[in-house]
């Protein structure tokens, strides 16, 4: 009886361990197809989030610097009249002008290091689309980390603004390049941005000349 019974006895552990072990596959499965259709999607929210902070970084650098020194801008372009009052030429100091974009520049650059001591969220409702889970749910963490230096760049723009007025704008140019890093991935982003930080309203006929 005793050899009867052993075989009996050895098969139910076997059964379980096999069902076990299909059942834990059949989850890693989904676990996996799951992580390969909502990848894509992670990326994607990470890399928009990612350009997001990096442009808000910008924005208030700017700003703050501006508003700190509202004497950085004064005297980079003079304007040159004839004896009637005619707008000739609108000429820029070079020099100032790139003194002033490479302060902005490192105000900058020092803002978007800051990102690397920072942990940002973003909710698992959001990456589904419902507008109804959108801001709900467990969030999954990433970093922000800025790669090299920032580049920047001036380009002036004249626009007329009304009869006889001409409206100078000066903007720099912002370019850098960041990568999220979230759960073992990263994403490459590159960020662009375009600030306004001077503005001259010319009042007398367009000038023929712009020299910088």
């Amino acid at each position: 009886m005793q050899r009867k019974c052993r075989p009996i006895v050895c098969r139910r552990p076997r059964r379980r361990t096999i069902a076990l072990l299909l059942g834990a596959a059949v989850v890693c499965y989904i676990l996996f197809s799951a992580e390969a259709r909502l990848r894509p999607m992670i990326l994607t929210m990470a890399e928009y989030e990612c350009r997001q902070r990096a442009i808000q970084k910008m924005n208030a650098a700017v700003t703050d610097a501006m508003t700190a020194e509202p004497l950085l801008f004064d005297g980079l372009y003079q304007i040159e009249r004839d004896p009637q009052g005619a707008v000739l030429a609108v000429t820029g100091d070079a020099a100032a002008i790139n003194q002033v974009k490479a302060h902005l520049t490192q105000q900058v650059a020092a803002a978007l290091d800051q990102l690397r001591e920072q942990t940002f969220y973003v909710p698992v409702g959001s990456l589904l689309g419902w507008q109804l889970l959108a801001g709900r749910g467990p969030s999954i963490s990433f970093q922000a980390i800025p790669d090299s230096y920032v580049n920047s760049d001036v380009i002036t723009t004249l626009d007329t603004a009304g009869i006889n007025q001409t409206e100078l704008r000066v903007f720099l140019v912002l370019q850098a390049d960041m990568t999220a890093i979230l759960g073992g991935y990263s994403a490459e982003v590159y960020v662009e941005n375009q600030i306004c930080i001077a503005q001259v309203l010319i009042v007398g006929q367009v000038p023929q000349t712009y020299v910088q």
